[in-house]
C-alpha cells in the first residue's frame, strides 16, 4: 500500500531463464498503470525450473529494488509465473444438482460443480491443482452455455480444465519468493499471463494458439470460444537456439547470444549466400567473418523444431488448424528473430501469425511493449483482476489456502 495515496501496490514477478522481471502497479481511474520496472540477469531457472535456490533469490531481490527504486513505493504481495515440463493440463467434468426453491443457479452452485470436477480429475499423485478453468457448462442436457449463473434448471454439469503443478517445483519458487521477502499472493501459469496480455477478444473467440518463446520453453495455449482448451510446456527456447549456434559455429555461448540477436534469422533462403558475419574475438580467439547464410541454417533449423514440436501438441489438443480462426500469435523474446512469422506460417499450413506485443497497461513505456515482457504484462493485469474480485482483508493474505494446501501435502508424504 502507498502510504502517502492509498493505493494498493500491484506487483508482477515474472521467472525466466535469463531473466527475473518484477513489474510495480497501480489502479488509476479504472486503468491498470505501471510505475515501475526492474529487469536482472537470473541464472538460477532452467526450462522454467528452479535449479539453484540462491541465485535465484539473488535476482528477485535486485529486480525488486529496481522496480521500487523507480516507483518511490514498496513491493506488494506478489503475483509470479510458473512454468516447466512439471505443469500438466486435463479436462474433467463435474455435476450437482440444483437444491434451492426456485431452482436458479448461483454462485454457490458454480463453486459446487468446479468442486466437483476437480475432485474427479485424474492427478498426478505428487502434484497440486493451480488453475480451474471451465471450459463449458451443461444444464439440463442444455450443451455449449458459457454461464449458467442466474439460469433455471435441475442438474449443472460442468467442463473444466485442470491444471496442476509438481509440489516440489512450486514449493521452490514459493520458497524463493518468501526469503526474498516477499508475500507470494498467487501463482499463474506463464501461458495464462501471456494470452491476457497479447491476445485480443476477437482472436478469443475464433480459436488461437498462443506460443511464448522464451529462453528455456516455449508456454502453448489454445483458446477457442473465449476458452482455455490446451496448454503445454515445450522445453525448448531461445537458449538452445544459442547453443546450437555456439556449437555449430565453435564460439562461447554468450558470443553466440549476441551473434543471434543481432544477425539471426528464421529462413535461410531470405539471406544472400555472400553476406557475413563478423565474430568478434573472445577467450584469445582471433575476431572472423563467418557465412550469415549458415548462421541462419542454425537458428531456422532449431526454430523449425520448437514450432513442429507446437504444431504437435496442436494435435493432442483435438482441434485442427481449421478451426483456429483466429490464427497463431507468437510473442516472447523469439518473437523479435527475423522472418519468424514467415516461418510458423509455413510449419502451421492454415494459420496466419503475428507477432504479439503486451498491452492493457497505461503509462508503459515502449520497453514495456516488447514481445518478452508478454508475460510480466500478463501477470500485473491478472493481480489488478484479483484486486476487483477478492475483499481487501483477503487481497493482504500471502497465498491462503493454495499456499496452506501445498505445505499440508508436503507434511502429509
Amino acid at each position: 500500500m502507498n502510504q502517502d495515496t492509498g493505493e494498493e501496490i500491484l506487483t508482477a514477478l515474472d521467472l525466466g531463464a535469463t531473466k527475473v522481471c518484477v513489474l510495480l502497479g497501480v489502479v488509476r481511474e479504472g486503468a491498470v498503470t505501471a510505475i515501475g520496472m526492474g529487469r536482472v540477469p537470473c541464472h538460477g531457472v532452467q526450462k522454467g525450473i528452479i535449479i539453484d535456490v540462491e541465485p535465484t533469490i539473488e535476482a528477485i531481490v535486485n529486480a525488486v529494488k529496481e522496480a521500487e527504486k523507480q516507483a518511490g513505493v514498496r513491493a506488494g504481495p506478489v503475483f509470479a509465473s510458473v512454468s516447466g515440463r512439471h505443469i500438466r493440463s486435463m479436462t474433467s467434468d463435474g455435476s450437482v444438482t440444483i437444491h434451492n426453491r426456485e431452482h436458479e443457479i448461483t454462485d454457490e452452485d458454480l463453486q459446487r460443480v468446479m468442486e466437483q470436477a476437480q475432485v474427479h480429475a485424474e492427478l498426478p499423485s505428487d502434484h497440486s491443482v493451480l488453475h480451474t478453468i471451465p471450459e463449458e457448462f451443461s444444464v439440463d442436457g442444455q450443451d455449449g452455455i458459457r454461464n449458467p449463473v442466474g439460469m433455471y434448471g435441475n442438474k449443472l454439469v460442468a467442463k473444466v480444465r485442470v491444471i496442476t503443478g509438481a509440489v516440489s517445483c512450486i514449493q521452490n519458487v514459493l520458497r524463493c519468493i518468501e526469503t526474498a521477502e516477499l508475500f507470494p499472493r498467487g501463482l499463474i501459469v506463464q501461458s495464462l499471463a501471456t494470452v491476457r496480455a497479447v491476445l485480443t477478444p476477437e482472436e478469443r473467440e475464433m480459436g488461437v494458439v498462443c506460443l511464448d518463446i522464451g529462453g528455456g520453453t516455449t508456454d502453448m495455449a489454445l483458446l477457442a470460444g473465449k476458452s482455455l482448451r490446451h496448454t503445454a510446456v515445450i522445453p525448448m527456447g531461445g537458449n538452445q537456439i544459442s547453443k546450437d549456434v555456439s556449437m555449430g559455429l565453435r564460439i562461447p555461448f554468450e558470443v553466440a547470444e549476441l551473434i543471434k540477436r543481432e544477425n539471426g534469422c528464421c529462413l535461410a533462403t531470405e539471406v544472400r549466400e555472400d553476406e557475413a558475419v563478423q565474430i568478434p574475438a573472445s577467450s584469445g580467439r582471433e575476431a572472423r567473418a563467418v557465412n550469415r547464410r549458415l548462421l541462419a541454417r542454425i537458428v531456422e533449423a532449431r526454430v523449425e523444431e520448437i514450432l513442429e514440436a507446437a504444431k504437435g501438441e496442436l494435435g493432442l489438443s483435438g482441434f485442427t488448424e481449421d478451426a483456429l480462426s483466429g490464427g497463431l500469435v507468437l510473442t516472447g523474446g523469439c518473437a523479435h528473430l527475423p522472418f519468424i512469422v514467415s516461418k510458423a506460417e509455413k510449419v502451421f499450413e492454415s494459420l496466419a501469425a503475428r507477432v504479439g506485443e503486451p498491452s492493457g497497461v497505461a503509462g508503459a513505456s515502449d520497453e514495456l511493449r516488447r514481445p518478452e515482457y508478454a508475460a510480466a504484462v500478463g501477470l500485473l493485469l491478472e493481480a489488478a483482476e484479483h484486486r476487483k474480485r477478492a475483499p481487501a482483508a483477503r487481497r493482504q493474505q500471502p497465498l491462503g489456502n493454495f499456499l496452506k494446501g501445498i505445505r499440508d501435502w508436503l507434511k502429509g508424504n
